[in-house]
């Protein structure tokens, strides 16, 4: 059951970040792209960079730059100015589901932080002996 709702919260994600992608690409783009093209494009930015490794800003833009210049799909400024909007609507909303989370477990940052600091230590107290 608990892995049935991971799944669910999973494809959730991965459907908030297409939609992103495509909103963003719809508002930057030329407007004679197709609806199927600019879903295209969004997916194989997703394939190259999955929701979860999406915190290396410099890989992200170079991707994301990487695709669109690739196809000719817009100018250089235009391409840079999606890369960087859509990796900051993505910062947001990490930021604040990272939120939620916390306040859903009752923890603050410094807390959290804190137990972070003692699950390194144990590790590492672990690997050395």
């Amino acid at each position: 059951r608990r892995l049935l709702y991971m799944l669910v919260v999973s494809i959730m994600m991965w459907s908030c970040f297409l939609a992103f992608q495509y909103l963003v690409l719809s508002a930057l783009l030329k407007p004679n792209f197709t609806l199927l093209q600019m879903w295209l494009i969004a997916s194989v930015v997703l394939m190259a960079m999955p929701p979860s490794i999406n915190i290396m800003p410099i890989y992200y833009h170079v991707v994301v730059i990487g695709v669109l210049a690739m196809f000719n799909l817009t100018d250089m400024s235009l391409a840079i100015a999606y890369a960087i909007a859509l990796h900051l609507i993505m910062m947001v909303f990490w930021l604040i589901a990272g939120r939620l989370s916390l306040n859903r477990t009752g923890l603050t940052l410094k807390q959290f932080l804190h137990e972070i600091k003692d699950q390194t230590t144990k590790a590492n107290a672990s690997k050395a002996a």
